[in-house]
Order: C-alpha cells, then structure tokens, then sequence
C-alpha cells in the first residue's frame, strides 16, 4: 500500500494481483520523506538487491511499555519471537513499541473505518484481476510462502503447512486431483491470525477471500490497474496521474508448477459458490462466467 501525500494519490493493494509489481513501480515517483509505503515482509523480496521493499514512514508515535503490559501486547498481535526474546533477557523492563500506520493489504474500508486518512482528499488506484485466476494463484502461493521477518509467522505457517500437506497442489496432479484439493482447501474454516484484519470464525477460505478482496473490486477507485492489461493500463495510470512510468519489476513469479489452466482447477460446486461470492465483481469487470 502507498500513501502518497506528494502526489496525492492512494495504492491499495489486493491480494495475488501482482501488487507488489506495480507498488514497487509507483512508489519510486513518490516523496521517501513524506510519503507511506508498507513495503515487504518476505525476507526474499527486502533483500532483493536491485528493489528496496522495506516499509518506509509507516509508523505511529512510538509507546513505552512495562515488561508485563509488553508482553501482553505482543501476544494480542501474536508476535511470539519477540516475547520469547524479552523473556530471555530479565534485564528488560520497559519497551518502546510502535504500530504501523497502514497495513499491506488494508482495503478502502478497513482505512476508513480507522479514522487515520481522509479518503476524499487523494485519488485511489488499485488492480483488479479475474477472481478466478486470482483465487487460483492465492492457492499455490498459500502453499510457497517463504520466509518473513518475524520468526512467530514462519513458526505457525510451517506447522500448518504440515497439517494440510496433503492439499498441496503438486507439479503432476491431474485435473481430479486438483479440482479435489483446491476445493478442500477453499472450505476449510478461516483461522487465520492476521493482526490487523478482524476474523470471523464461521467464515470458509473462500469467504474470507472474498470479503476482503470485494472490499477493493466494489469500491468506486478513481483508476483501475487491469491485471490482465497490465502494462498498457499501468501506462496509462501514471498519465493521468501525471507521474513518471518506471519499469515494473517482477516478484513471486514461477510459484504455479502445474500447467492446468485456471478454469479447470473448479467443479461444477465450487464454480458455482465462486460466481456466487463475486457476481457483483465478475458483472462490473465485464469477466465472462
């Protein structure tokens, strides 16, 4: 995400619609003084050596804690290698923390409701992608995550990654075999531990998904990026932004290993609940279904 006062502009970046690309792309015509990016938490793309992804002005006033009330804060925001550490050193008695200002994914509604920006005084761009290819690429790179910065994140993804390895898609599945899996893990219960995002225990994957990247593809952006336009409607942006158009870079790319093409990856069921869940998306986009 990018708030760029500079320019006055505001990047909202869904998931699994190569936001990082184009966040990369605009954020090296903004204003590293004054303006927010979220950047990176996956270790290979901050250390990228041709691309700084590292967040940028995205921090609150700092706060002082006592051990205790530290300890119960990062607990609340599940950040279980810092805890570790403070209990391992008994020299510790007060910690400066901070919270971030936005989050990488937070959506026109999550920012919002947070009071923090007033929407209505800067231009709002964000991409939109088929929902089809959109949740099939989230499915393979659910499984390819790589390292974080924070040891707690890596910890609990590796663990549930065993726990349903036996959904992983695999460079040699058949279209049986991955209609069968990706439908599995789609209807799974939602337990997800984003920080930041409030959860809903009733919620599928899929509803969950679907809710949040619905809460960018319905909201009424001043410019589109087109995922499957993506240079020419990138282009385009920056015009009439009256921006400078750097190259997009490519990240996270080479993750699907299996040549089956998107629409196969559903049966008739889970096509189905699909449509349902982004009709509006799929009808305002002009998607064929």
């Amino acid at each position: 995400m990018i708030v760029s006062h500079s320019n006055r502009f505001i990047f909202f970046k869904p998931m699994k619609v190569a936001g990082t690309s184009i966040e990369s792309a605009l954020w090296q015509s903004c204003n590293s003084q004054t303006d927010i990016y979220t950047g990176a938490l996956l270790k290979s793309e901050i250390l990228s050596s041709k691309y700084d992804l590292s967040p940028v002005n995205n921090w609150s006033e700092n706060k002082v804690l006592n051990r205790e009330d530290a300890i119960l804060y990062l607990r609340k925001n599940s950040q279980y290698d810092l805890i570790k550490k403070i209990k391992e050193d008994i020299s510790i008695h007060k910690i400066r923390l901070a919270d971030p200002i936005v989050y990488e994914h937070t959506s026109p509604k999550m920012l919002a409701e947070s009071n923090i920006i007033d929407i209505s005084n800067y231009k709002t761009i964000s991409i939109i992608r088929n929902p089809f290819d959109m949740i099939v690429s989230y499915y393979w790179w659910a499984f390819n995550v790589g390292d974080t910065y924070y040891d707690s994140f890596n910890e609990r993804y590796k663990k549930n990654k065993r726990n349903i390895s036996s959904l992983s898609p695999k460079k040699d599945d058949t279209v049986i075999e991955i209609r069968e899996k990706i439908k599995k893990f789609y209807n799974m219960p939602a337990n997800f531990s984003q920080s930041y995002r409030r959860k809903n225990k009733n919620q599928t994957v899929i509803e969950w998904i679907a809710e949040w990247q619905n809460e960018f593809f319905l909201y009424n952006m001043d410019l589109w990026i087109k995922f499957e336009d993506l240079h020419s409607s990138y282009a385009d942006t920056c015009e009439k932004l009256s921006i400078e158009k750097f190259n997009i870079p490519k990240f996270k790319t080479g993750l699907r290993k299996n040549k089956i093409k998107p629409i196969h990856y559903y049966d008739s069921e889970f096509y189905e609940n699909v449509i349902c869940l982004f009709r509006e998306t799929l009808d305002k986009f002009n998607y064929n279904y």
